[in-house]
C-alpha cells in the first residue's frame, strides 16, 4: 500500500492532524520516538516514549495502523500469489511439453 492511498482511507481521514503526521511518520520510520517528536512537542525522551505509546494504543490511531499493516501483508500476499501461480504455469507447461515429446 503505497502513502497516498493509506491517507485517503476514511481511518486516517479521521485522525487529527498530529495523529496523522505521527501515524504516517510512524510506518515510514518504524520508530515510534521518531513519530513522536515530529507529531508532539514532549519535553525529553522519558515523556516522548510514554506519549508515544499513549499515541499507539488510542482506538483511532490503532484502526488507522491496522489498515496500514492489512494493506501491506495483502499486497506481499498478492505477489505471493502471483509468483506461485507463475511457478505453477511452468510446471505445468513442462509437464504438458514431456508428456508432448513422449507421444512423438
Amino acid at each position: 500500500m503505497d502513502i497516498e492511498r493509506f491517507t485517503a482511507t476514511p481511518q486516517v481521514q479521521k485522525l487529527s492532524a498530529r495523529q496523522r503526521l505521527f501515524v504516517l511518520s510512524y510506518v515510514q520510520s518504524g520508530d515510534r520516538v521518531f513519530a513522536t517528536r515530529a507529531a508532539y512537542a514532549a519535553s525529553n525522551l522519558e515523556s516522548q516514549r510514554i506519549l508515544g505509546y499513549r499515541i499507539l494504543a488510542s482506538e483511532p490511531v490503532k484502526a488507522a495502523l491496522r489498515v496500514w499493516r492489512d494493506g501491506v501483508f495483502l499486497e506481499a500476499l498478492r505477489a505471493e500469489i502471483a509468483i506461485s501461480a507463475a511457478g505453477k504455469r511452468k510446471t505445468l507447461l513442462k509437464k504438458f511439453y514431456t508428456l508432448l515429446e513422449k507421444i512423438k
